[in-house]
């Protein structure tokens, strides 16, 4: 096997879910499905109500969406994620951590973002845009101040992933 400098290499995997003990604390990985991107894994510890949702829920922060899976709906569904397993708090890839019910619920800005941006890429190829013009159109759709303070040249790579569709 090649190694890669600083590269940390898997000694465990799983196909949807593993539980794993550190002493007398559960700590639940789960595979929910591509989301984010198709390896999505999630981190439930139950006893303290806890999710860890990787890049599935970004919240303050620029979303990265190259490499995303936009179509499934599933990237950025903080309130579904959490409810399934009733988590107290979550703790997005990126931004702060939510740490209240009534946060998590509020945590809609991963998913407006991919949305938006989907539906964008949609309306761009039905208007056979060229990608200058199919940026414009994304950044126009951007809803809201929330979404749009954040909107960045990150979103061209998604504009563009969709648009090859």
């Amino acid at each position: 096997m090649e190694t890669v400098p600083g590269l940390t290499w898997f000694t465990l995997v799983f196909e949807r879910e593993i539980t794993l003990w550190l002493g007398k604390l559960e700590v639940r990985i789960a595979h929910p499905g591509a989301g984010h991107t198709k390896g999505d894994t999630v981190v439930w510890l139950s006893s303290q109500k806890v999710l860890f949702s990787g890049d599935l829920v970004e919240y303050d922060a620029a979303c990265y969406c190259s490499d995303a899976h936009s179509r499934n709906g599933r990237a950025g569904d903080a309130r579904s994620l959490a409810q399934s397993v009733e988590a107290q708090k979550l703790v997005p890839g990126r931004g702060p951590a939510l740490l209240n019910p009534a946060d998590v619920d509020r945590a809609d800005y991963t998913r407006n973002f991919v949305t938006t941006l989907l539906q964008a890429g949609k309306d761009a190829v039905a208007q056979k845009l060229d990608l200058k013009s199919a940026m414009a159109l994304a950044r126009q759709s951007v809803d809201g101040p929330e979404v749009r303070s954040r909107f960045h040249l990150r979103a061209l790579s998604a504009v563009r992933r969709v648009a090859r569709l």
